[in-house]
């Protein structure tokens, strides 16, 4: 499972539970890092890609990254 699908599907763990939700949020929490770490990666790299081709002004992607 990718990690944007891991963030969505903790949420919805978190949202149909009916008892202790500290693992479930200790998850969530963890999964939102690294999904963040990940699209931090994919920016660098795709700014990194259009400076080498000469792209000025590269706006990047629009990633999302989930505050909590």
């Amino acid at each position: 499972m990718g990690l944007p699908t891991a963030v969505l599907h903790d949420i919805q763990r978190l949202v149909e539970t009916n008892g202790n939700t500290v693992g479930i949020l200790s998850q969530l929490q963890t999964d939102e890092a690294q999904a963040d770490q990940d699209a931090g990666t994919v920016r660098y790299d795709f700014s990194h890609a259009a400076q080498r081709l000469g792209i000025q002004n590269f706006g990047g992607l629009g990633l999302v990254t989930w505050l909590s």
